[in-house]
């Protein structure tokens, strides 16, 4: 993910969406989230829910292998879009330019 981003761009890491979480609320807040459906801990929607119990209104993206009708049904809101695996990183790319000013989230075992 580092090679996607400026040097003054930061990424914050986690392997799980408890993790996320409890970095997002001691590092402060972030620009976009580019989230992992399946998770060791759970799925994406952990980190979803938690933005929406605490009304962060920031993007929040889905990489999944999923099918969209899958992921309508159970996201409790749709995300702003999915990224479907296997990972286009200029895709990915594309996303955290258009959103970042520069402070994300990427939460999954890839990149």
């Amino acid at each position: 993910m580092e090679g996607i981003l400026n040097e003054e761009d930061e990424i914050i890491k986690a392997t799980s969406g408890n993790k996320a979480v409890m970095l997002m609320q001691s590092q402060g807040p972030v620009d976009c989230v580019i989230s992992d459906y399946n998770m060791p801990d759970g799925q994406g929607i952990v980190v979803q829910q938690y933005l929406l119990d605490n009304k962060i209104n920031i993007p929040f993206y889905i990489c999944t292998a999923h099918d969209v009708s899958f992921l309508k049904k159970n996201l409790p809101v749709p995300p702003i879009d999915f990224i479907f695996k296997p990972f286009n990183f200029a895709r990915i790319k594309e996303i955290v330019k258009k959103h970042m000013g520069w402070f994300a989230i990427f939460i999954g075992n890839s990149g």
